[in-house]
Parts: C-alpha cells; structure tokens; sequence
C-alpha cells in the first residue's frame, strides 16, 4: 500500500435509507484502509466529536458506532474513491477518481445536506457529485466543517463547536 504506483480503493459508503445527512471526506488514511474503518486513527477527533454532538455512548464498537450514527440519520463516505498516495496526508493524493456521490444521492433522496470534514473534501466535492449522476442534480445543502484529521492543528473544543451545527439536520 506504500508504494505510489500502487492505486488505493476507498471504503464503500456506509448509508441507509434513513439517512439525511452525509459526512465526506477526502480519501481514507493509511491506517484506516488497513483496518477497513472509517477514521481508524486514534488520533482524529471524528468519533470523539460524533459522541459530543449525537451523545453517541462512548467505547463502543467500530459496527455500534456505524449503527449509531445511521439511527441518527448519519452516513460516511469519501469524495476520491480511488487513487495514488504514499502515507497518509491528502496533500500526497494523485490522479484522484472521484466517488460517485451524485449516484448516492439519486438512491438516496432522503439526504438533504452535505458536510465536508476539511478542505480537501470540499475542493473534490464538486467533481464527486457529478460522478453517476447523469448530470441530474438535485438541491441540497452543502457545508464545510474543520477536519477531524490529527493534521490540522485546532484544539478539540473549536472543532465540536464548528461541528454543533449538523444538530440542525439530524434533529427529526
């Protein structure tokens, strides 16, 4: 997987028909293709910020927390579906495939907002939503939030903060 010839398959979306909101990312870390799980690094704040704003129970599974957070209307995915990349850092992405998110969408018309974690999720986002879709948008809500990643450099409680605002769609 370390090699840069080497092409790298994202994590498949983790969605239901219950879903209203959808989280991407940029492409998923090195130690999180290796375990097969969204954010495995002990080190991003992901799950840490899930359990303040969906008072998700803490020290569950990785599967309870993937439950959880389609009960509340939560799903997962990435806007590169594939590419080339030695360790982990998104500025190391190249010759991205972007996901197919304008699809998921179409199956998936109860989401009705989008919210990038970090800045490399929302530059691919534009290319990801055209991905399958045949070019039939539909209107949804897109955000930005600060991302979760160990890398970028703000203090846990202005992350939450930033965070807070996907109650307002995850709220019935």
């Amino acid at each position: 997987m370390s090699q840069h010839s080497d092409r790298l398959v994202g994590l498949e979306p983790v969605v239901d028909a219950a879903c209203r909101v959808l989280i991407v990312g940029s492409f998923p870390s090195a130690l999180s293709l290796q375990a097969g799980q969204y954010y495995a690094n002990p080190r991003n704040d992901f799950w840490r910020i899930m359990e303040v704003v969906t008072c998700m129970p803490t020290g569950i599974s990785y599967h309870s927390r993937l439950s959880y957070l389609l009960s509340q209307g939560i799903c997962l995915w990435d806007v590169v579906g594939s590419c080339t990349r030695t360790g982990s850092s998104d500025a190391a992405i190249r010759d991205p495939e972007p996901a197919a998110i304008g699809s998921l969408l179409i199956h998936y018309p109860g989401i009705r907002a989008i919210f990038c974690n970090g800045r490399r999720a929302e530059a691919g986002l534009d290319q990801a939503l055209m991905q399958g879709s045949d070019n039939e948008k539909r209107a949804v809500h897109i955000g930005y939030l600060p991302s979760s990643s160990p890398a970028h450099a703000v203090r846990f409680e202005e992350k939450y903060r930033s965070w807070m605002v996907l109650k307002e769609y995850i709220t019935p």
